[in-house]
């Protein structure tokens, strides 16, 4: 009798529950059953003809990506604990070292995953603090409301199963051209290494799950894509467009999937005008990939 396989059955679960809500929706809107959520009229109007948005969005990136270059190796250095090394002949230590970077160093990675949460949490509350501060009460009009905040929390729900069918189709579509040892996520390259660090998974999840979707929506979507609305933009140039920039940032091949994604969450954002709606998709995905990769290496 075949023994019950528990980690593949998860995966099955994994898969299959979202993607038959998925294809539910999809079927729903295809067949004009259910109207979807950007055919509805926004109930906010952006701020016209305003540049403290987009400007905004684009100097937190440049700040980020000049202060990262200048100082991330340093940091992580320092507050990094130092290696082990041997007093040995030259050659020796020398192999030595090459192959203690071909190993997972947990250390290290964890001060690099504190630093990036850091740093995103920096971004984030300096773009909430501008927003804040703008007139006329406009933080509401770019998407940080208190009302509804069940149905702010459903369609973040909603944009996340929708964008599962597109998303892992496409990936489906491009895996060969993924190498085996490309870009893999540090928690799994922990675990794969049969290391486990409670202090790394917390900050990795912390990172990814909570952290990332917070910042890169504050920059992409609320002042980016916003941004370029309230200048007159139209959406079906603002939105792409920020997607596709938004894709790029996440580097081939994994940019060509994450398409789907981006184009979904501009549309919540734009629609519902809801901050909330696009960091719970946000935050859904991740966790859903992040379970999704470690279940199937564990296979």
């Amino acid at each position: 009798m075949q023994s019950f396989d528990l980690p593949l059955t998860l995966l099955l679960l994994l898969i299959s529950i979202p993607m038959a809500f998925s294809l539910v929706f999809w079927l729903q809107f295809l067949s004009k059953s259910e109207r979807p959520f950007w055919l509805f009229p926004r109930e906010i109007a952006l701020p016209s003809r305003s540049a403290t948005l987009f400007m905004t969005g684009g100097l937190l990136i440049l700040g980020a990506v000049v202060f990262d270059s200048a100082f991330r190796l340093q940091i992580i250095d320092q507050f990094s604990p130092p290696r082990q090394t041997s007093e040995e002949s030259p050659q020796y230590s020398k192999a030595l070292s090459l192959s203690a970077n071909k190993q997972f160093d947990v250390e290290r990675e964890l001060v690099k995953t504190q630093y990036s949460v850091a740093l995103n949490l920096l971004v984030a509350l300096i773009g909430a603090v501008i927003i804040w501060r703008l007139p006329n009460n406009d933080r509401r009009r770019v998407g940080f409301r208190t009302d509804d905040l069940k149905g702010q929390a459903w369609y973040g729900v909603q944009g996340f199963l929708l964008a599962v069918v597109p998303v892992y189709a496409i990936l489906a579509i491009i895996l060969p051209l993924k190498e085996a040892d490309e870009a893999v996520h540090p928690l799994l390259r922990m675990l794969t290494e049969g290391q486990l660090n409670p202090r790394f998974v917390f900050w990795a999840c912390l990172s990814s799950i909570v952290v990332a979707p917070i910042q890169e929506e504050m920059l992409y979507r609320v002042l980016l894509q916003e941004g370029m609305v309230s200048l007159g933009y139209r959406l079906r140039i603002a939105i792409p467009g920020i997607a596709v920039f938004f894709c790029l940032v996440h580097l081939f091949p994994d940019s060509i999937p994450l398409f789907p994604l981006a184009i979904l969450l501009g549309l919540v954002m734009h629609f519902r005008n809801s901050f909330l709606a696009v960091v719970i998709m946000h935050m859904l995905f991740n966790a859903f990939n992040i379970m999704l990769t470690i279940l199937g290496n564990l296979l």
